[in-house]
């Protein structure tokens, strides 16, 4: 699971940044990074035919940080409750 939202207040920059060297700009440690290694481990797994033995689900959230209270992780769990054997 990778969310996809960041929670700013409305004045907050969200100015992006890319100096050559890095790219900076708010959530893009966080949310930003995950969702780019989540969608990088699926491409891997199509590429190479890799199947897995059980099924995987592959979920891009939100409502995650503050005011959101891990609404996106609380449903996901709410909807397939019986069927989550693990998570990471």
């Amino acid at each position: 699971m990778a969310h996809t939202d960041t929670v700013f207040p409305m004045e907050t920059p969200l100015d992006y940044i890319d100096d050559g060297e890095k790219i900076h700009c708010p959530g893009v440690g966080d949310d930003t990074a995950s969702l780019a290694v989540m969608l990088t481990c699926i491409k891997y797994m199509k590429e190479n035919g890799i199947v897995p033995e059980k099924t995987l689900m592959f979920v891009a959230n939100s409502c995650e940080e503050g005011l959101g209270n891990l609404k996106g992780a609380r449903k996901l769990f709410e909807t397939f409750k019986n069927r989550t054997k693990a998570f990471s």
